[in-house]
């Protein structure tokens, strides 16, 4: 049986139901796609259901525009006996000019 990952990566594409009037993505939906990534990577690992009991220490560098790709990459910090600690970094660029090959 071959071991389980302790790292995933998630990618989303904002879209404009996800960004506020001026453009920009909403922190409530970054923290839903950190969450998300967060989820897979401890369901990945734990090969059992997750849930989010605390999270911390989310700040917020630059804006993520309508268009633009989201990386999320998660990794697994601490594992213990019933818990697990995950770091979640986000990035984003744009994806435009779409090329369609």
């Amino acid at each position: 049986m071959a071991k389980p990952k302790n790292h995933i990566e998630l990618q989303f594409l904002s879209e404009p139901s996800d960004v506020n009037y001026g453009g920009k993505v909403h922190g409530g939906m970054m923290m839903k796609w950190i969450d998300q990534a967060a989820f897979a990577c401890a369901l990945q690992w734990s090969n059992s259901y997750c849930v989010t009991i605390y999270v911390g220490g989310i700040r917020f560098f630059k804006p993520v525009h309508i268009g633009h790709l989201v990386k999320m990459e998660a990794r697994i910090i601490y594992t213990g006996n019933t818990s697990m600690h995950i770091a979640v970094d986000a990035y984003s660029k744009p994806c435009w000019p779409v090329r369609v090959c």
